[in-house]
């Protein structure tokens, strides 16, 4: 009876401890890389705004309002990529990480995200039509995180694409201070 329990309880504590599931960590990192990334593109000021200071700081608290309130369009690739060979390399000289999260794909369910922020999520972008895309303001595409052994330093992939003839590639470096996830520095991996 004793091992019959025992057997029971290692089941319900294996299968707790399922890894293909994402950490809170994980979470708040995509939520924080989201929030940065998500800023929506406004048009400059005229030339006419630019030469009068009055006019330029009226277009400015504009602009500043336009950037917290306007609604921004996402959409996610949910399948998590590989992390480059240049980030590894990167990393490898820096830090020691080891890939800690082992599920395939992002989901919306404990993203927190500014109220302008619209989430969409994908399975594969290249599926979808040129003018669905259109409705998009960003596609976003993370790699897995990966932690130091002290889970209080972490690096992701970012690809980030604002249109078809726009995409960069941008690896993050992020640091855990007080139980809040922060952007340590950033390294521009790819431009176009």
């Amino acid at each position: 009876m004793r091992l019959t329990l025992n057997i029971i309880l290692a089941f319900v504590i294996i299968s707790c401890n399922n890894t293909n599931k994402i950490s809170d960590d994980e979470y708040d990192i995509f939520s924080l890389l989201i929030n940065e990334l998500s800023i929506p593109l406004i048009a400059p000021p005229s030339f006419e705004e630019l030469n009068s200071p009055k006019k330029l700081l009226k277009a400015k608290d504009s602009l500043e309002y336009l950037v917290k309130n306007k609604k921004v369009n996402v959409l996610i690739y949910s399948r998590f990529q590989d992390i480059s060979e240049e980030s590894k390399k990167i990393v490898e000289n820096e830090y020691k990480f080891s890939e800690l999260l082992e599920a395939d794909v992002i989901g919306e369910e404990k993203l927190i995200t500014k109220n302008n922020i619209n989430l969409y999520f994908t399975d594969d972008p290249d599926t979808l039509k040129k003018k669905d895309l259109l409705k998009h303001d960003i596609l976003l595409q993370f790699t897995k995180v990966y932690f130091n052994e002290n889970h209080n330093k972490a690096i992701v992939e970012v690809a980030n694409s604002r249109g078809s003839m726009s995409i960069s590639k941008v690896l993050y470096f992020l640091k855990k201070v007080n139980d809040i996830w922060i952007i340590e520095k950033s390294k521009l991996l790819f431009i176009s």
